[in-house]
């Protein structure tokens, strides 16, 4: 498999075309939309976000295959339920602050994309509805980071927190209905 792409690559890609919203909502939105649904391909990502922006026929053939390959790398990581899966969120170098917000784009993005699908959401049980309510909450949150360590730490354990959380969500649905953990099927 490819290197993952970097929340970088795929800014620096759009960036050019000021799309109303950024790659890390543009990523949360593609989880939602595979967390909430077996069988998912990546043209549902391009049909729901990048339409509905008038980037997506505007962009290069190069830079199609790019976003191709990250909803593909996204698809393979949620499947494999352990550390294959990641957020697209800003490297460390990145102030604490703009990453802070990109994870309440990212939780947005999520949260908008698993209501999009055909689930009925009462499939979400325990856990999984408990895991859906927080990354809501986690998307509503105002951060306002005071740079220093602790906060470093609390922003990293809530990262992860989320990425537990859409494992979670996503192993509930697939539970719910009679997938006991099988790969999400690519077309």
């Amino acid at each position: 498999m490819e290197s993952q792409l970097s929340f970088e690559t795929i800014y620096q890609l759009l960036e050019p075309f000021e799309p109303p919203v950024g790659p890390a909502y543009l990523h949360g939105l593609w989880c939602g939309l595979i967390a909430g649904e077996q069988y998912c391909k990546p043209q549902d990502w391009v049909d729901l976000a990048w339409d509905a922006t008038d980037v997506w026929p505007t962009l290069s053939q190069k830079a199609q295959a790019l976003l191709l390959q990250l909803a593909e790398q996204t698809i393979v990581g949620l499947s494999t339920f352990d550390f294959g899966f990641w957020l697209l969120l800003p490297d460390d170098e990145v102030t604490l602050q703009l990453r802070a917000d990109a994870l309440n784009d990212w939780c947005e993005g999520f949260v908008y994309g698993l209501h999009n699908q055909r689930y009925q959401h009462t499939l979400l049980t325990g856990d999984g509805a408990q895991a859906l309510a927080d990354i809501t909450k986690i998307g509503e949150i105002d951060f306002g980071i005071i740079e220093c360590e602790e906060e470093e730490q609390s922003y990293m354990e809530i990262v992860e927190f989320v990425r537990i959380a859409v494992l979670t969500i996503h192993q509930n649905f697939l539970e719910n209905t009679g997938n006991q953990g099988g790969p999400i099927a690519v077309h």
